[in-house]
């Protein structure tokens, strides 16, 4: 992108107006994620640190089988 054209966007950017941005959300709603389990209920996340090697067979399987490793992961906790 050229100085100019940053420039331009810049001054778009600036020119907007509440109304351009279209109609805003009624109330606070739900953000993030929807759930993994029942509607509107939390979804806790948990984090792990793996060693390379086993994260790489880790994502070798969930891009073997079209999922995201966090699919495999879950799969592999429910068989526990």
């Amino acid at each position: 992108m050229t100085d100019a054209e940053a420039e331009a966007w810049a001054d778009r950017f600036e020119g907007l107006q509440v109304e351009d941005l279209g109609p805003g959300r009624a109330g606070p709603g739900f953000r993030g994620r929807p759930s993994l389990g029942e509607p509107k209920q939390h979804s806790p996340k948990v984090q792990a640190r793996l060693p390379q090697p086993l994260y790489d067979k880790l994502d070798r399987r969930a891009r073997a089988t079209g999922r995201t490793v966090s699919a495999v992961l879950r799969e592999a906790i429910e068989k526990l």
